[in-house]
């Protein structure tokens, strides 16, 4: 993907993006379809493999709500997981084990660790949406450093929430700032932020949210300096992703997660959490 030459449409946050080792970590979007956990795909579908990640980002989104921590934290954690399963499978990093160290290092990445029992608490909150996980504290310990490893050690994320606010004032469509920010939250539980840059993913939520408001937005688009066409595809994405939201059910979800357990050993085990099969805000309907 060509870095944009920077216009005086680019704002300050875009040109952070480029020069950030963030954008290093943007994937070509076949990358992440066809070779991300291939060797999942021995017992997987790809709708499973998709299934099972909506379900670690929704339960990493659950933690966050349970240790009063704010959305961007739960954001970074769930990108920091997506990156990690392009190069590795479910089988090489525990995911229940996953969810909960890329919380953990989010919430200091975000600045947001409250005390030094973080982890007392991450770990005291993902037992208590899935009383079937079975890991020690200790282990959120022992998978930090080799998640790090994987990671390259490149923490820092750039969120479309930083860039948003200038678009917002630019394109008029305040009124719809609310249909925007649940459609960004929304992308998180795909793989949209692996595949396109966060400014992108800023100005599709405003796209999508702008025709569901019937809001013209178009001569605002046409003077930026992007790739039109990566943004119909981006936009096409994101309202193919509430379709499959619609069609997913919570039976989808607790049939994907048990193949994962039973792949991972954890045959003794019944996952009991009534995990919502959909994000029940953000839909851009």
């Amino acid at each position: 993907m060509a870095i944009p030459s920077q216009g005086l449409t680019q704002p300050p946050s875009v040109v952070e993006f480029w020069c950030s080792n963030h954008a290093k970590w943007i994937f070509k979007r076949e990358d992440v379809e066809f070779v991300a956990n291939f060797r999942d795909k021995e017992y997987l579908s790809p709708e499973e493999i998709n299934n099972f990640k909506f379900f670690i980002s929704n339960l990493i989104q659950l933690i966050a709500k349970r240790v009063g921590l704010p959305q961007r934290v739960a954001s970074t954690a769930i990108v920091f997981m997506r990156r990690l399963y392009v190069r590795k499978s479910f089988t090489d990093f525990h995911p229940w084990i996953t969810a909960a160290t890329s919380f953990y290092l989010a919430s200091k990445v975000e600045e947001c660790a409250i005390h030094q029992g973080q982890t007392k608490m991450i770990h005291a909150a993902i037992h208590a949406i899935d009383t079937n996980s079975n890991f020690d504290i200790e282990e959120i310990l022992r998978f930090e450093f080799r998640i790090l490893e994987e990671l390259d050690f490149h923490l820092l994320i750039v969120h479309p929430y930083q860039i948003l606010t200038d678009f917002v004032s630019d394109a008029n469509v305040s009124t719809c700032l609310e249909s925007i920010w649940s459609i960004i939250n929304d992308t998180y539980y795909s793989d949209i932020p692996l595949i396109y840059p966060p400014h992108m993913v800023a100005i599709a939520a405003i796209h999508v949210a702008a025709m569901n408001h019937n809001i013209d937005v178009r001569p605002w688009i046409a003077n930026l300096n992007i790739d039109l066409q990566e943004l119909a595809t981006l936009t096409k994405q994101i309202l193919d992703y509430y379709q499959t939201m619609s069609q997913r059910t919570q039976q989808d979800i607790l049939m994907v997660v048990s193949k994962v357990r039973q792949r991972l050993g954890d045959r003794s085990k019944k996952f009991t959490h009534s995990s919502p099969s959909a994000p029940s805000s953000g839909s851009p309907a």
